[in-house]
């Protein structure tokens, strides 16, 4: 699903440069070329659908699929099933063509190469009941870069969210740079639309008093129109040495929701994480109460804190 290929992709594990058929052959020697830097979900509404494409090219979206429901002479794809079960693209429209369901039909491509439907592609009509309730862009990329160095907890990224009962609250994780490096950009995941994030970096955080000192740099805040992954960039130049402590302090606003703040958090029968200890800690609003720091992680004294806190820092080695 679209969680499971964001988490892929702001992990840095690709994409990979693909088979000129079909991009889901094995591929014994890799090539990674780019790193995805944002996804964003896009709600139900064919009209932004369609801008999108536009926009920015196909569109990943949900159906379901079975083989035999597809029209082999007009590759026309037919279900009355509420039901989810095969990810597509969706790379155009055609407001005029008349099916059994009505008028209109999506053009989407399938994974299945080039001798599935019409060479690749096929048509969902407008009406099909499953089309559209999912949909996802990946719109932002950096180029490889072979000194960049990514850090972060959540390898399987976010799908559950935490808060305390209000649109606000603050996240804190501690890396420790590998190498001389400075931080170029802050990711995080977004599970809200209209949802307001900013960062910033300090050098100490005392896990005894809760205090966090050394003020080191912060991004602009970001209103997050629609759900998914964002990077925002660091506004002052800040460098680390090898061995050097940094954490970055993340702030989630969402005018709609009481859980703001994206984790990764075991789920049965989805994931089931490595969760690290004593690197995450949340408050409920740090502004208020800056020393109100609750450790979360697998050693955590309360259960429901037993999650990795969704925050990447992406950073360049120091010649």
């Amino acid at each position: 699903n679209h969680y499971m290929a964001t988490a892929y992709f702001s992990r840095g594990s690709g994409p990979l440069i693909k088979n000129d058929e079909t991009d889901s052959i094995y591929h014994p020697q890799p090539e990674i070329y780019t790193y995805f830097s944002d996804a964003r979900y896009i709600p139900d509404d064919p009209k932004l659908i369609k801008q999108v494409i536009m926009d920015y090219g196909a569109v990943y979206s949900m159906m379901f699929f079975k083989k035999k429901d597809v029209d082999s002479i007009t590759h026309v794809y037919y279900t009355n099933k509420e039901k989810i079960n095969h990810a597509i693209i969706l790379v155009g429209w055609n407001d005029t063509l008349t099916t059994k369901k009505g008028i209109g039909v999506w053009i989407a491509q399938n994974s299945l190469g080039l001798k599935s439907g019409e060479n690749g592609f096929f048509y969902i009509p407008f009406q099909d009941p499953n089309i559209l309730s999912i949909n996802a862009i990946w719109p932002k990329w950096m180029d490889y870069n072979p000194e960049a160095k990514l850090y972060y907890y959540d390898t399987l990224g976010s799908y559950y969210s935490y808060g305390f009962r209000d649109s606000i609250c603050y996240g804190l994780v501690k890396y420790e740079a590998e190498e001389n490096v400075w931080i170029k950009k802050i990711g995080t995941s977004v599970n809200f639309d209209h949802t307001r994030i900013y960062a910033e970096v300090y050098d100490d955080f005392d896990t005894t008093s809760k205090k966090l000192s050394g003020y080191m740099g912060n991004s602009d805040s970001v209103n997050c129109k629609y759900a998914g992954y964002f990077t925002l960039d660091v506004n002052q130049e800040i460098h680390l040495n090898k061995g050097d402590d940094f954490y970055i302090l993340m702030r989630y606003v969402t005018p709609n929701d009481t859980t703001p703040l994206p984790i990764e958090a075991k789920i049965d029968g989805y994931s089931n994480p490595h969760i690290k200890q004593n690197k995450c800690w949340i408050n409920p609003n740090y502004k208020n109460w800056p020393t109100t720091w609750y450790a979360c992680g697998s050693n955590s004294k309360y259960i429901t804190l037993n999650f990795d806190l969704c925050i990447k820092a992406y950073c360049i080695q120091k010649k």
